[in-house]
């Protein structure tokens, strides 16, 4: 019996008050099942031609882009088929063919693509990846800009903790970068965002890499949010004496009852890489 039969003979069974509720209603249904079946079928046609694109990086990228669709429209079985596709880009094309980031990019991609599905597993073992990616990159330091991406994965994927004991270790790859103003704008990042997630000891650790006393004492009032009221005014990156001709002393108090602004909001000057989907690799 062909849907159009089906829909006749049902419609002929109910009762003639009910007949126009009854037309309507299995018009809807038969439609949003062809327009399902439609999407579905012409997503597979476009993961067809994508598994023949020659760079692994448009396959990617192309994979995770159907995946975000997919799972959009509620085709769950077929956004999964597509993130093991992306999956499968990452773990068979050679280094040489899929640069670092785009890769580590990839897995942190994948990890909040299947933690929206609800794929919590899933999303666990690609922010894993991550992390493994990412402390296995050389030159020490230039892992640095990549550890809030995987970071904020893994406090979602894994706990609070395994974010934090990345933060830990940055502190340590960030001391190897030879340009000071650099090195402290990267210590001073990577310590607010421990003190956002409430590890001020861990905070404390990583500016103490620093030997000069001055500018941890000031970097500790920085990310304190409060407004120094010393002879010094905090120059983040090269924290030192204020500017000449400026009187430090008579900078204006924070009204009463304000409160400082969060120290993960500190514009150390230093700039962290966006790899997540939506930013490296665009979404629908």
């Amino acid at each position: 019996m062909t849907p159009r039969t089906f829909r006749y003979f049902a419609i002929r069974s109910v009762p003639s008050g009910w007949g126009l509720m009854a037309v309507l209603s299995l018009m809807l249904m038969g439609g949003c099942t062809d327009r399902a079946n439609r999407f579905q079928r012409l997503t597979e046609l476009a993961s067809a031609e994508v598994r023949e694109l020659p760079d692994p990086l448009d396959r990617l990228r192309q994979f995770l882009q159907l995946a975000d669709l997919q799972s959009w429209r509620s085709a769950n079985a077929v956004a999964r088929t597509s993130r093991d596709a992306a999956r499968d880009v990452l773990l068979n094309t050679e280094p040489a063919a899929l640069a670092d980031e785009p890769r580590l990019a990839g897995w942190i991609s994948l990890a909040q693509l299947a933690r929206y599905a609800d794929c919590a597993d899933e999303s666990r073992d690609a922010a894993r990846r991550a992390e493994t990616l990412l402390r296995a990159l050389e030159p020490v330091h230039s892992r640095v800009p990549y550890v809030r991406s995987v970071a904020g994965e893994l406090e979602v994927a894994e706990d609070r903790d395994a974010a934090i004991e990345l933060y830990r270790d940055a502190g340590g790859w960030a001391v190897e970068y030879d340009d000071l103003k650099l090195r402290r704008n990267a210590l001073l990042a990577i310590a607010a965002q421990l003190v956002e997630l409430n590890s001020v000891d861990a905070a404390a650790t990583v500016i103490r890499r620093d030997d000069d006393r001055l500018w941890r004492a000031e970097s500790f009032v920085a990310l304190s949010g409060a407004t120094p009221h010393s002879g010094l005014v905090p120059q983040f990156g090269s924290i030192g004496p204020a500017p000449a001709g400026r009187d430090a002393t008579a900078l204006d108090t924070p009204a009463r009852g304000d409160l400082p602004a969060p120290a993960g909001r500190i514009d150390s000057g230093f700039r962290w890489k966006q790899l997540d989907f939506k930013s490296y690799f665009g979404s629908r």
